[in-house]
């Protein structure tokens, strides 16, 4: 488990990230002209948080393991989540039992939330948290992160999305993987070609097999956001079988096989990376 601490500015706004984890008096300081300080613990997900759509209230945890509190400037009597992503959105506006300057945060040790909407699409979603005081004033609240909302949790999709969020939040972003794809093809499409990606961007790829010195067709082999991105597409599509296996450090596929056609033959292809280093 990483850490993380904890700053965030919105105009004056401060988020002190020390006071649960090092016992640090939690009492707030304003400086000239803020609006809140929220402290959490330290402790730092591998993942993100994940929702099932219209089971789970909507998510008001600060990530998938922090718990905390907010001070405000002024007395609050609500509070709005937004939710935001994959081409659908959810508004929730929640009146508090009484008004208050100290929020608990997940929200529901205090009140209760409605279920995620069951009509939006899964998919990674930012929230938007909005503190209103008794005279219509908003403030921001920008200590969430995003959170994935699934309709089962142990799917294909979750698992992509999960492992995705893995990979992104590792910040890799100049690695060198040897990988190979599999298909019915000549031999020289399935020799292994080492890619080097450089700003997420793959700037070489040459051949790791002394047998096929030249790699045909080298844009075929793209980064690992893009593997992602044909994973997602295959589910997308109702693929007939995908089988994949994750990096359980970084996320990022270490192979996967992807039939898209049961009764069409020859159509099946699948990739493996045998090794990456990153830098």
């Amino acid at each position: 488990m990483n850490v993380r601490r904890h700053i965030a500015r919105s105009g004056a706004l401060l988020i002190l990230g020390l006071t649960v984890a090092c016992g640090i008096d939690p009492s707030p300081t304003f400086p000239d002209a803020s609006e809140m300080a929220c402290g959490v613990t330290e402790a730092y997900s591998n993942d993100y948080l994940m929702a099932v759509i219209g089971k789970d209230a909507v998510p008001t945890s600060v990530d998938a393991i922090n718990t905390g509190s907010c001070e405000f400037d002024g007395t609050i009597i609500a509070v709005r989540v937004q939710l935001t992503g994959n081409g659908g959105s959810q508004t929730t506006v929640i009146d508090l039992p009484e008004p208050t300057r100290t929020l608990p945060v997940p929200f529901h040790r205090i009140v209760d939330m409605p279920l995620i909407d069951v009509d939006l699409p899964a998919g990674r979603y930012a929230r938007t948290v909005t503190g209103i005081t008794a005279g219509g004033r908003e403030i921001d609240i920008p200590i969430f992160e995003d959170v994935l909302l699934v309709r089962d949790p142990g799917s294909l999709q979750a698992d992509l999305l999960r492992h995705q969020g893995r990979w992104e939040r590792r910040r890799v972003a100049n690695y060198v993987y040897t990988g190979a794809w599999n298909c019915f093809c000549p031999i020289d499409y399935t020799a292994d070609a080492a890619v080097t990606v450089r700003g997420g961007i793959v700037v070489s790829i040459a051949s790791a097999d002394p047998a096929v010195p030249n790699i045909p067709d080298p844009e075929r082999f793209v980064s690992v956001v893009a593997l992602f991105v044909l994973l997602q597409t295959a589910l997308d599509e109702n693929a007939a079988r995908i089988d994949v296996t994750y990096n359980k450090e970084f996320g990022y596929p270490e192979q996967f096989f992807v039939d898209y056609h049961e009764n069409m033959a020859d159509e099946e292809r699948g990739f493996v990376i045998r090794s990456l280093t990153h830098q």
